[in-house]
């Protein structure tokens, strides 16, 4: 694979290519925004990619996930994914995983990787995303960073989460997640299809990013809001410390073993309209 082009850039070595020749990094959720980070990442010679999704093709996903085909409607999409990183370059490892993340795996599934991105369409993966960060960057003894990136509507957003012991989880900045049936997705809500590749190019770009270690500033203390609707982007400063009993702060304690999604938050009081208006006041407030 020639990757002149990017050695071509004034701060890109050739010591930052030999960085992602060694770094293995696990895409969650190969759809609309997963699937464009795959091949991104591939391009840029990033040697190892898991690729966890467990669905289908359905034609319903073709306008956005522009990697698949008609042709491909019903086969496995991480199965697919991996086909076509290896044929776009064949120096890459790619691994399909076909099994869902669950509480129970997902530390395991974690440890292995540099960078872990959370593309799922699924709010609740990503609470799970991050205590499974957590914990195993604690377990190994050294981070496991986490970039969530999502599309819905006519927008997307990326935020980088847990890339130091001291930084904030997924959870710090998103305290409960929405009341189920109130999620939106681009099942409830819609999509436009170019905005998951707007999110996907952001995370492929992050990802690369937090693998060379020098290549500008990351998304730690930050995140990115693009609505294509209205025209506006939105580079939001947040927290860069830790939230007071969250799994990341008790965890450093000894408190929190295993990943709480599906048994933690269903003990917890209900997202209620006014945790709504006043998680949405405190963010135009940072903003």
């Amino acid at each position: 694979m020639d990757y002149s082009r990017q050695l071509t850039l004034h701060d890109f070595t050739e010591d930052h290519q030999k960085k992602l020749a060694s770094s293995s990094v696990l895409i969650v959720g190969c759809g609309g925004v997963g699937c464009l980070i795959a091949l991104y990442l591939a391009g840029a010679g990033v040697k190892n990619l898991s690729l966890l999704d467990m669905d289908v093709v359905s034609e319903s996903n073709l306008h956005r996930q522009i990697v698949y085909t008609i042709a491909e409607k019903g086969q496995k999409k991480a199965t697919l994914l991996a086909e076509k990183v290896k044929a776009l370059n064949p120096s890459v490892n790619a691994t399909a995983i076909l099994t869902p993340i669950f509480s129970d795996n997902a530390v395991d599934l974690f440890l292995p990787h540099d960078v872990v991105i959370d593309a799922s369409d699924n709010v609740y993966t990503r609470y799970l995303c991050s205590d499974a960060a957590v914990i195993a960057g604690h377990k190994r003894g050294r981070p496991v960073p986490l970039i969530s990136a999502a599309s819905v509507g006519y927008a997307m957003s990326i935020e980088s989460v847990c890339l130091s012991s001291s930084q904030p989880c997924y959870r710090c900045r998103h305290s409960r997640p929405p009341r189920r049936g109130r999620e939106r997705t681009a099942t409830t809500t819609g999509v436009l299809g170019p905005v998951s590749g707007i999110a996907g190019t952001c995370a492929a770009c992050e990802c690369i990013k937090l693998l060379c270690g020098d290549l500008g500033g990351d998304l730690r203390e930050k995140r990115l809001t693009i609505d294509v609707h209205s025209w506006t982007c939105i580079m939001a400063k947040v927290s860069g410390t830790q939230k007071a009993g969250c799994i990341c702060e008790k965890m450093w304690s000894g408190e929190v073993d295993e990943p709480v999604e599906e048994v933690g938050y269903r003990n917890q009081p209900p997202f209620t309209d006014k945790d709504e208006k006043q998680e949405k006041d405190e963010t135009d407030e940072k903003e």
